[in-house]
C-alpha cells in the first residue's frame, strides 16, 4: 500500500466517523422529541385527574357515593 491509499482510507474512516455522529444526534433529538410529548401527554392527564377529583369533591351527592375510596393524584412509575 502506498501513501495514496492510506489517505484514502484515513478518509473513509473519518467520513464514516461523521456520518455516525450525525446519526447518533438525529436518534437523540428523536428520542427527547418523544420524551417530551411523552411528558405533556402525562402533565395533561394529570390535570385532567385533578379536575375530575376536585368536581367529585365538591359535589357532596358524590362524596357520599364514593365514600370509602381512595383518591389521590399520583406520580407516574415511568420516566423517560
Amino acid at each position: 500500500m502506498n501513501i495514496e491509499d492510506n489517505i484514502k482510507i484515513q478518509q473513509a474512516f473519518v467520513q464514516a466517523r461523521i456520518e455516525y455522529a450525525a446519526a447518533e444526534e438525529e436518534r437523540q433529538k428523536k428520542i427527547k422529541e418523544k420524551a417530551h410529548a411523552a411528558l405533556i401527554i402525562r402533565q395533561q392527564q394529570a390535570a385532567e385527574r385533578k379536575a375530575l377529583i376536585d368536581r367529585i369533591k365538591s359535589d357532596p351527592e358524590r362524596m357520599k357515593k364514593m365514600e370509602g375510596y381512595a383518591f389521590e393524584v399520583t406520580k407516574p412509575k415511568y420516566n423517560l
